[in-house]
């Protein structure tokens, strides 16, 4: 067993419900060495065949999944760490917490979709106010703002706005590069999936980067 892991890997997607992106995903996880330790998805796709709301398993991996109809986030957690080192809450169909117990920090990674166009950021301070722990926060914001999208971004949001209040308060750093393409379609691109992390993981993060597909 995996007690202490050295290196904290996630890798963050959004498969847009899709079973082949998926899918495709877990098989290059499965593949990778070493594994990442956790894998944080927004809107996985669906089992509809089954009475039980689920979605896609791998072997190397628990499904942390809230098998609702609804469910918008999951995370795999790998199982080369010990069950007794970690926990799951869902909190709502969008927003799920895996919480790490490594005898160090206390590591908990939020995983979130943030729909249009009524988000879910107002749940996040009391997720955050958690002084006991180091927080990771992860997923697809769909918000648009120059703080994490760069100059391209002209016109920001309320709801952008609110989450930067939320993370200054929180003590957070964007992870992300800024103005990094992490969503595209056609000619179009941007800034919406992000990472951000309090400064004790801030000062030991190696990379954050976006992964060719």
């Amino acid at each position: 067993m995996l007690e202490q892991p050295s290196t904290l890997t996630i890798i963050q997607y959004n498969v847009n419900k899709s079973r082949e992106t998926q899918r495709e995903f877990l098989e290059k996880a499965e593949r990778a060495q070493p594994q990442p330790l956790v894998l944080a998805i927004q809107e996985p796709w669906k089992n509809t065949q089954q009475q039980e709301h689920t979605t896609l398993r791998t072997k190397s991996y628990y499904l942390l999944h809230g098998g609702s109809p609804h469910t918008r986030t999951c995370i795999y957690i790998n199982k080369n760490l010990d069950i007794n080192q970690w926990s799951v809450e869902h909190h709502s169909p969008d927003l799920i917490t895996l919480s790490l117990h490594t005898g160090r920090e206390d590591i908990q990674i939020h995983n979130i979709y943030n729909p249009k166009p009524n988000g879910i950021i107002a749940a996040l301070p009391l997720l955050l106010n958690n002084n006991n722990a180091e927080h990771v926060l992860v997923g697809d914001m769909n918000l648009h703002h120059p703080s994490w999208g760069g100059i391209r971004v002209i016109n920001t949001e309320e709801q952008a706005e609110e989450l930067i209040r939320i993370i200054t308060e929180a003590g957070m750093d964007l992870a992300t590069e800024k103005g990094i393409e992490t969503w595209a379609r056609g000619t179009s691109w941007s800034t919406i999936d992000l990472t951000f992390t309090t400064g004790w993981l801030t000062e030991r993060t190696t990379s954050c980067t976006v992964q060719e597909e």
